[in-house]
C-alpha cells in the first residue's frame, strides 16, 4: 500500500488533475467519460493495425508476383536478384518467402538500411540447390555473419559489399543450375 499526505498529496493530485484535463481537452471528452474513450481508441488502434498488417501482407503477395514475372530464367528456374533500400529485414523475408512458395524460384535479395546490409537467399522446395552449401562461403568472403538451412539463408555484410554478395551468390547459383 502507498500514500502520500501534505503537500506531496497536493502535488500528487494537482499532477494527476493535469494528466486528467489535458486528456479531456485532446480528446474532447467529459472527465467522467475518458477511461471508456481511451479504451475505445486502444481497441479501434489494435484493428487499424490488424488492417495495415493485412495490407502490408496482401502488397508484398503481389510485389512478388512481380518480381517473378520480370525475374530471368536460368534452367527453367526463375531467379529473382532485387536490392532494396530502408526495407525492414521482415519485409525482405516475407519477400522471400512469397517468392519460393511458387514453383522453381530463387530469390537473392539485399537490403541497405543504415550501417547493415542483409542479404536473404531463398529456394523454391523443387529447386535442388543446397542454399546454405554456399552462403557461408559468400558471407565469409565479404564479411559477414549468418545462416540458415537448405531451402533459405540470411545474413549480415557491410552495406558497400552488399551487391558484391549478392552477385557472388548469383554467379554460385547459375553455376549450380548450369551444372545439372
Amino acid at each position: 500500500m502507498e500514500f502520500v499526505a501534505g503537500f506531496r498529496a497536493l502535488y500528487d493530485y494537482h499532477i494527476k488533475n493535469n494528466y486528467v484535463n489535458a486528456l479531456c481537452h485532446l480528446l474532447s471528452e467529459q472527465e467522467e467519460n475518458i477511461l471508456e474513450h481511451v479504451l475505445k481508441l486502444l481497441e479501434e488502434n489494435k484493428e487499424v493495425k490488424k488492417e495495415v498488417n493485412i495490407l502490408k501482407e496482401n502488397i508484398l503477395l503481389e510485389e512478388s508476383r512481380n518480381l517473378i514475372k520480370s525475374s530471368e530464367l536460368h534452367g527453367g528456374i526463375h531467379i529473382v536478384y532485387k536490392l532494396y533500400e530502408n526495407r525492414t529485414t521482415e519485409e525482405i523475408k516475407i519477400l522471400a518467402k512469397y517468392i519460393v512458395s511458387n514453383d522453381k524460384c530463387i530469390a537473392i535479395l539485399g537490403n541497405k538500411r543504415g550501417e547493415t546490409g542483409d542479404l536473404v537467399v531463398s529456394r523454391s522446395g523443387d529447386v535442388d540447390i543446397v542454399v546454405n552449401g554456399f552462403f557461408k562461403e559468400v558471407l565469409r568472403v565479404f564479411d559477414g555473419k549468418g545462416g540458415g538451412n537448405a531451402y533459405m539463408c540470411q545474413g549480415g555484410v557491410s552495406p558497400d559489399r552488399l551487391e558484391l554478395a549478392m552477385d557472388k551468390a548469383l554467379s554460385i547459383v547459375i553455376d549450380e543450375i548450369n551444372k545439372r
